[in-house]
């Protein structure tokens, strides 16, 4: 399966891995500024399961884009969906099965995580358009995909931490 999720049929063969829980990014329109006045481009989802993630388009237009709606009942559907910063989440999604990995890592390790630094694609954009509410809808997917792969790569370590449900 590719990893830009288009069509309901590739949602399907996604959620045959569910039960594990995932890792999922939101990506707005914009990351620097306030999710409240930010759109959502896209997710980005890592099911435990699988060996890489997918991007799930919503208004990007690389995709050919999914409703809203439907990938909010494919993120309802798993156990456990890990997330940054779950307070930005709740502004895009709100879901029961959120898992705030900050929160986490705060109350486990009494310690404070940087994500990786954007791929150099990202400066390009970022330094020529950073005042257009939208400046991701410029950065191909492939660069946001692998932004979010970055990330996923450095919170590896925390995802084994116990969590209170």
């Amino acid at each position: 399966m590719f990893y830009i999720v288009e069509q309901k049929e590739q949602l399907r063969k996604l959620l045959e891995h569910r039960r594990g829980g995932a890792y999922a990014e939101v990506i707005p329109g914009n990351y620097n500024y306030h999710p409240k006045l930010n759109s959502t481009l896209a997710v980005y989802i890592r099911p435990f399961e699988m060996d890489k993630g997918f991007i799930l388009p919503i208004a990007h237009p690389d995709g050919l884009g999914l409703e809203i709606d439907l990938v909010r009942k494919v993120l309802f559907e798993f156990d456990h969906v890990y997330v940054w910063d779950k307070k930005e989440w709740l502004y895009h999604f709100v879901l029961p099965n959120l898992m705030d990995l900050q929160l986490i890592v705060a109350l486990e390790k009494y310690e404070k995580i940087e994500l990786p630094s954007p791929p150099k694609t990202f400066n390009f954009y970022y330094n020529k358009y950073s005042g257009h509410p939208e400046v991701n809808k410029m950065v191909p997917l492939t660069k946001l995909y692998e932004r979010c792969e970055n990330n996923y790569q450095s919170l590896l370590p925390y995802f084994s931490l116990p969590i209170d449900d």
